[in-house]
């Protein structure tokens, strides 16, 4: 480098622009050969070099460049020098050139001026009015009906809008998901879904619910077991207690469901109130109370109340205190004496009778 093209114009022109396309394509090779520097010359004679009408480095882009010469310039021959490449490689490519000129001696006929032909006007060309270009009027475009008429506004059709199917689809109506759903179906409320009352679910009685015996239900040798009972799903307050027969000095679990998560149940003993206190429900409505029967509390029936503080809802559980092992009244146990047992004759050999 550098690499030098001419062009013959045909004829002296006068020039003020000159526009260049670099080399067009979409191969990493279309780009090879576009020019960088340059310097655009003109002349009258093919065999000079002629004067230096612009110079400066092209974009490195694939569209069209206009190069604009400051000052008007007359010649024949255009002369493009590329005195660089965009990627610094030794080669030179263009596309197409063309001139932006005139032919010197020709008058626009025509001058251009800046002045607009017409002067602007800030006032309407047409005085503005008040009045509607239409009178108004108070009778309606379409003469009105005194009754119904017997003819539809749209022709009725026979055809269903959509075509009915014979079968069942197999395509849901409903687009299925592809996992769950975190959100619930139906909006959760804080409120319970049924109305929480202060009265026993069950009419209290004073006879015993299990008919008493004059034997002990649990052997005074044997430590009398702890069984929890599970109260059935409701939707209101339950109690459980952990053994329905106890004595005293037990150590029993009373247990509350379907309280408010995290309000106050406050738990009491009766015929005689004992306060258990007050325990704080879990995240399910649950809530447990421990209390050691004392050794001197009355035999007989005695029920449990937990009651929420928030929700006002009580929950109750009845058992049966009986009196330690040593003052229950022992029945004496009848006696029978079994006759000995008689042996019997083998049928056929095999086996007795």
């Amino acid at each position: 480098m550098p690499h030098t093209i001419q062009v013959d114009l045909g004829k002296e022109l006068n020039l003020c622009a000159v526009n260049l396309l670099p080399r067009q394509g979409s191969s990493s090779g279309a780009i090879n050969g576009r020019i960088k520097g340059y310097e655009l010359y003109l002349s009258k004679s093919k065999a000079e070099l002629g004067t230096k009408i612009a110079a400066g480095n092209l974009a490195n882009e694939q569209g069209w460049q206009t190069v604009v010469l400051d000052a008007p310039a007359t010649g024949q021959f255009l002369t493009v020098k590329a005195l660089s490449e965009q990627a610094g490689q030794p080669w030179t490519t263009l596309a197409e050139l063309t001139v932006d000129a005139a032919v010197p001696g020709v008058v626009p006929t025509v001058p251009p001026t800046t002045d607009p032909t017409v002067p602007p006007t800030t006032v309407p060309t047409v005085p503005p009015t008040t009045d509607s270009t239409v009178p108004p009027t108070t009778d309606p475009t379409v003469p009105p009906t005194t009754g119904p008429t017997t003819d539809p506004t749209v022709p009725p059709t026979t055809d269903p809008t959509v075509p009915p199917t014979t079968g069942p689809t197999t395509d849901p109506t409903v687009p299925p998901t592809a996992g769950p759903t975190t959100d619930p179906t139906v909006p959760p409320t804080t409120d319970p879904t049924v109305p929480p009352t202060t009265d026993p679910t069950a009419t209290p009685s004073v006879e015993p619910t299990v008919e008493p015996t004059v034997e002990p239900t649990v052997d005074a040798t044997v430590a009398p077991t702890s069984t929890t009972t599970e109260p059935a799903a409701s939707t209101t307050a339950s109690a459980a207690v952990s053994s329905k027969e106890i004595q005293q000095g037990q150590t029993l679990t009373f247990t509350g469901f379907g309280f408010q998560p995290g309000e106050n149940v406050r738990g009491t003993v009766h015929s005689e109130p004992v306060d258990l206190g007050v325990a704080l429900a879990d995240k399910d409505g649950n809530v447990a109370f421990t209390w050691k029967v004392p050794a001197n509390f009355a035999a007989g029936k005695h029920t449990v109340t937990l009651t929420g503080e928030t929700s006002s809802a009580p929950s109750r559980q009845t058992s049966r205190l009986w009196p330690p092992a040593a003052t229950r009244p022992v029945a004496p146990r009848p006696t029978a004496t079994l006759p000995a047992r008689v042996p019997t004759p083998w049928r056929c050999g095999v086996e007795p009778c």
